[in-house]
């Protein structure tokens, strides 16, 4: 796997975000909750990849960019240029140029909230099958001793956004799991024992502003946000070679998730990230 700056003159933009929300007993002013941390990625996800003769084989991409605190403050950092992420068997996982990351935690009596900011200037996705100009994501989630109530607020906004070269109109404020369909593209894989370079079909979706709340309701709950997640998956059969696959999944992440010593409900609506960061 490749993990490097490049300069490229190509307008080409992404966003990946991870954000991982817990709170220490020691700084909680919630006297409910128990543990936390949280953090950013900029890019994450995996590649497998089905080769005639060898198999399966699972590429995980790296967390480019990643943040983190563990207790009150803020962890901001940014990579000057590019960013280019490949696996072996398939170039061009994603480009990003200029991905920033951002984790805070703050505390207030008998309340605390942790946020997550990723963007980046440019994004190219899967050998261009995605291209976004402006990504910004941002997940804030506050919860109160008083409420025992977790309220998130998720954003995703894009300035410019191609699927298959062709430009896609989107809101100003993208709403929560916008769903666009991928159709009739192909990404190249290069064979190993052969040397030649294969064309597979693949079809999928890329998902705006996703959320993904899970144990609402009780003492750890998690929400999943991803800005911008792309999913492909196809294969093709290459005479006197056999079957060439690929499953792709490349995701800007945000993750909160908190330990509570009482159940709490979790609510997360849409919003514009300058709103509040």
């Amino acid at each position: 796997m490749e993990s490097h700056p490049a300069s490229r003159a190509a307008s080409r933009a992404a966003a990946l975000l991870l954000v991982t929300c817990w709170a220490p007993a020691a700084w909680a002013q919630n006297a409910d909750i128990v543990s936390g941390s949280i953090a950013t990625c900029n890019v994450k996800g995996n590649v497998a990849v089905t080769l005639p003769l060898l198999g399966t084989f699972d590429y995980p991409l790296p967390c480019v960019n990643r943040t983190e605190r563990t207790a009150a403050g803020i962890d901001d950092r940014s990579v000057t240029g590019d960013v280019d992420l490949s696996v072996t068997p398939m170039l061009d996982v994603a480009h990003l140029k200029a991905p920033h990351g951002r984790a805070g935690y703050t505390e207030a009596p008998r309340s605390s909230s942790r946020e997550g900011l990723t963007e980046v200037e440019e994004f190219d996705a899967v050998q261009g099958l995605l291209a976004a100009n402006g990504v910004r994501g941002a997940l804030r989630c506050s919860c109160s001793s008083e409420t025992r109530r977790v309220e998130c607020r998720a954003s995703t906004r894009i300035a410019a956004l191609l699927i298959n070269g062709q430009p896609v109109s989107l809101p100003e404020n993208v709403p929560l799991n916008h769903t666009l369909p991928i159709v009739g593209g192909s990404v190249r894989v290069k064979l190993p024992l052969l040397g030649h370079v294969v064309d597979v079909p693949v079809q999928g979706s890329a998902v705006l502003n996703e959320v993904v709340v899970t144990g609402s309701g009780t003492t750890q709950g998690t929400v999943e946000h991803n800005p911008v997640r792309l999913t492909l998956a196809g294969g093709v059969n290459v005479a006197g070679v056999g079957l060439v696959g690929v499953k792709i999944d490349v995701i800007d992440h945000s993750t909160w998730e908190t330990t509570y010593s009482a159940a709490y409900p979790v609510a997360v609506e849409p919003s514009a990230p300058e709103d509040w960061l």
